[in-house]
């Protein structure tokens, strides 16, 4: 005989007696006092709070462990009897009829609870004791019985911490709804969406929202092999003599006896299903299922992460992480648009501006200094969301060079990467690394590109989830940062009228035996309309050029110049080395001394190729080198690169009122 007395017809059998003025929500909330706040009106509840009653009341979901370990103290179930006595008793229409009906499930449930457990409870004569011992028994039996419910995992799987939502998490109201609304009826949902959109903010807001709803809640972060992150799971009964196999094996059984209280968090799933074999194993358990995934899905349920509103709530966004840019309200919309209303972007853009004591203005332009959308010829050729992606990397490198990452800060990334999206304590992760000092951990947490989160025990995590997949990071330049470079010489540093910056970014494709590398240079004045001698603009021609070494052939290069009033035009190409480089003049002022409407933003491209790879890890390197001339003589330019190497790329013989900006990317596989 099947045990009737479960929560759900316990509770029922109230629920059928009650007052139609009192009503389930308020029995709950009345019944677990000791947990739940029963002072709040009805209109104070919210609707996840009502949906969440009502499935604990038909069995859809167990009282959630929380609640039980209140009553672990004997003294709360006094407070529950007491509860009944003057709370809920009062509100029945018929006591007797109650307890009747309560009995009938008892007795109708002898076979599995046992005559001396039957006897027990109907024998008890106070009803308010008798109620709450029913009530007792049935969520206790609940769990343990394990029919419908999962068990509790908590110190079972070891260093599974959720990450925490950004502090300046904000709106996804809308699509948390509609999550909790596809999970009561269906198990699996893929939240889908561009990188760094806020897909994972969403899947950990959603969980963090509705924990009460579940017994467990698990993190995975996919890292192309399902079977291996399951396998990767700390587990308390683990052994070091455990193979990965092994480890597998004894993950999944656990996995397996895990029902729809149980929510398992797969993050970062960026591949097709039918290209991960294990999912549609993983897909026939119980448990429900929440997967964050850049993949568009045409066969399985799914949201779509969009832009959030930018005249509200990406503003608000970019006040929180930089409150001082309120002053400058159409630079920060301009800087919101700029970067495409690209969630993570506008998050970096705010912490940078807020750290670097930029101004707003100054922010902008040097975003639109970093070449995104200004080849149109390009762009033309991408699809949206290949642009879009394009874009986002091109904005987050230019972030990433106004923060000028020194080599110590690179070595935490690095070292942070081979950690648990969840964090590290940071007082352990000084001293793994053997720091000094959290200066740098610090300076990267003010940038944005790390986070910290105070768990309950108010230890200290610190993370790189913020940050984008492996293969994302080494293209915004991350892995091999030091290697691109934003210098100025000693006089452009110096000056007190403006600056001149110079800007190198490569990014590199290989397919197959080939190898590809797109190469950007910049140069850009930061100066008003008048010039004074080698410290700004002044009269004479300007050289720009881009050489490189591994003997690396080109089909493409292009070099254009922006004037103070937005004239475009195009340098005169000067020399040239078939397999090594490009140089470019241009008249860096038009008019008399005192006044110059100059090129304020030079900017060169050339992709370079190699169709077969020479192999073994050799690489190569690519030099940026800008000459400022002030003075009308030209002299005579001579390039010097090599196959193996390039030092300064070239010179310009004769003329002595002369300074240089230099950048180098290393690193280059051919």
């Amino acid at each position: 005989m099947r045990n009737r007395l479960t929560f759900a017809n316990v509770i029922g059998v109230l629920l059928e007696n009650k007052k139609k003025t009192y009503p389930q929500h308020q029995l709950v909330r009345s019944l677990f006092s000791a947990y739940l706040d029963d002072t709040l009106t009805a209109s104070e509840l919210i609707a996840d709070d009502t949906t969440m009653y009502s499935r604990w009341c038909n069995g859809a979901r167990p009282i959630p462990i929380d609640i039980l370990k209140t009553y672990e103290d004997e003294d709360e179930w006094d407070t529950m009897e007491d509860d009944f006595r003057d709370k809920i008793i009062p509100n029945l229409l018929n006591e007797a009829q109650a307890r009747i009906q309560m009995e009938e499930l008892i007795t109708d449930s002898i076979k599995t609870i046992g005559q001396e457990m039957a006897d027990a409870l109907i024998q008890e004569p106070d009803n308010a004791a008798f109620f709450c011992s029913v009530v007792r028994y049935a969520i206790l039996n609940d769990h343990s019985t394990g029919a419908l419910y999962s068990p509790d995992l908590s110190e079972v799987i070891l260093c599974n911490k959720l990450p925490s939502c950004n502090q300046a998490f904000i709106g996804r109201k809308d699509e948390i709804k509609a999550i909790a609304s596809h999970l009561s009826n269906q198990s699996v949902l893929f939240i889908t969406g561009m990188a760094g959109i806020g897909k994972s903010e969403v899947a950990k807001a959603y969980a963090q929202t509705n924990r009460k709803k579940y017994t467990n809640i698990i993190y995975l972060y996919y890292t192309g092999d399902l079977r291996k992150d399951i396998a990767n799971l700390t587990f308390a009964d683990d052994s070091v003599e455990m193979n990965e196999e092994v480890r597998f094996q004894n993950h999944y059984k656990v996995m397996q006896r895990l029902h729809t209280d149980t929510l398992l968090i797969l993050d970062n799933f960026n591949v097709l299903p039918k290209d991960e074999p294990f999912l549609k194993e993983l897909m026939k358990n119980d448990m429900q299922l929440l997967i964050t995934s850049r993949c568009k899905l045409k066969n399985y349920d799914s949201i779509e992460i969009k832009e959030l509103d930018k005249e509200k709530e990406l503003t608000e966004l970019f006040y929180k992480h930089c409150p001082s840019a309120k002053r400058d309200p159409d630079s920060v919309s301009a800087i919101i648009e700029e970067v495409n209303c690209h969630t993570l972007t506008v998050c970096m853009a705010a912490l940078t501006l807020e750290a670097s004591g930029m101004e707003p203005e100054e922010l902008l332009q040097e975003l639109r200094s970093c070449g995104i959308g200004q080849n149109m010829e390009e762009i033309e050729v991408f699809k949206d969301d290949e642009f879009s992606y394009a874009s986002m990397i091109g904005h987050l490198r230019m972030l990433m060079k106004l923060n000028r990452l020194n080599e110590d800060s690179i070595d935490i990334l690095r070292n942070l990467s081979l950690l648990p999206v969840s964090g590290v304590y940071k007082s352990a992760f000084k001293m793994w690394l053997e720091l000094d000092s959290l200066k740098n951990v610090n300076e990267l947490i003010r940038y944005g590109i790390i986070s910290e989160d105070t768990d309950k025990n108010e230890d200290i995590y610190v993370s790189n989830s913020r940050l984008l997949s492996k293969d994302e990071v080494e293209n915004i330049g991350i892995d091999n940062f030091s290697n691109i470079n934003t210098m100025s010489t000693s006089r452009a540093a110096k000056r007190t009228y403006g600056k001149l910056t110079l800007t190198f970014s490569g990014s590199q494709s290989i397919s197959g035996k080939s190898v590809s590398c797109k190469l950007n240079g910049n140069a850009n004045w930061d100066f008003g309309a008048f010039t004074s001698s080698e410290k700004n603009p002044a009269i004479g021609k300007d050289f720009m050029g881009i050489t490189w070494s591994g003997l690396f052939t080109t089909n493409s290069s292009s070099c254009s110049a922006t004037d103070l009033t937005g004239k475009v035009t195009y340098p005169t190409m000067v020399d040239s080395i078939a397999n090594g480089g490009r140089v470019w003049s241009f008249e860096e002022s038009l008019f008399e001394d005192h006044f110059a409407n100059y090129n304020k933003n030079i900017n060169a491209t050339i992709n370079i190729k190699k169709n077969t790879m020479t192999g073994n890890g050799n690489t190569a390197e690519a030099v940026l080198k800008y000459i400022h001339t002030y003075q009308k003589t030209t002299g005579s330019v001579s390039m010097n690169v090599g196959s193996d190497s390039v030092s300064a790329g070239f010179t310009l013989s004769n003329v002595k009122n002369q300074w240089s900006l230099v950048c180098n990317i290393t690193g280059i596989y051919y």
